[in-house]
């Protein structure tokens, strides 16, 4: 179960900058200046699961377990050592796809549990990357839950950086989360292996509308987390 566990080859590294948005109003705002720069976005209505064992072996390891349902699919996610610092997440990553029958019958159980023993041989991978992390074979527990609204623009590069390689395109998530007590957080995101290099232009043109942001100080789960009183993930290597 130690932090320094390596996942599997097939995991990869996520490069994501994350922004909070000040309030609604923020919010409200930059979907309107989007809409307007690139038309109507893909939307998405999430639901975010999240397990760990009784003893919270994954929380201890650093790890972060996620089952999401959401408007056409669903996926399991197994994150591990995220780095966050001024609002620039890095963290390893292994999602695959599950069938939507069968993350809803996983939903459906009382009390919530998963079982990676008893997983298809689909999601193996992560069972297998599970076991590096946990004391021993365990159950997972549902520790709770959040639901989130994506807006979803893909929009030319160009229009925020006129220096910008011809044909790039960003992929930018706007987030509005109800998470436990029924405290809501809005979040701009962008998931792109040059975050850092486009920041500059993003943040500007933010500016530029009237948005009021800062850096993300935490991920979705350590704010999860916290809203349930419990000790968060530590997202710092400091």
């Amino acid at each position: 179960m130690s932090p320094n566990a390596q996942l599997p080859p097939t995991a990869h590294v996520e490069v994501e900058l994350k922004l909070e948005l000040d309030s609604a109003l923020d919010h409200a705002a930059l979907a309107a200046a989007l809409h307007a720069l690139v038309g109507e976005p893909r939307h998405l209505a999430q639901r975010n699961l999240y397990f760990d064992t009784a003893g919270l072996d994954l929380r201890a390891a650093r790890a972060m377990l996620r089952l999401r349902l959401e408007t056409g699919g669903a996926q399991l996610t197994l994150k591990h050592r995220p780095r966050l610092h001024d609002g620039l997440m890095q963290v390893e990553e292994l999602e695959l796809a599950l069938p939507m029958p069968l993350a809803e019958a996983w939903q459906a159980r009382t009390p919530t549990t998963l079982r990676p023993a008893e997983w298809p041989t689909a999601l193996r991978p992560i069972a297998l990357a599970l076991e590096t992390l946990q004391k021993a074979p365990a159950t997972l527990h549902l520790l709770g839950a959040i639901t989130n609204e994506r807006l979803c623009f893909d929009v030319p590069r160009a229009a925020l950086d006129a220096t910008a390689p011809p044909g790039a395109v960003l992929s930018l998530e706007l987030d509005r989360s109800l998470g436990p007590g029924g405290e809501e957080r809005f979040e701009l995101e962008l998931e792109d292996q040059d975050a850092a290099l486009v920041r500059p232009a993003l943040e500007a043109w933010l500016e530029a509308q009237g948005v009021q942001f800062a850096p993300s100080a935490e991920s979705k789960y350590a704010w999860f987390l916290r809203g349930l009183g419990r000790d968060v993930l530590q997202e710092r290597d400091d």
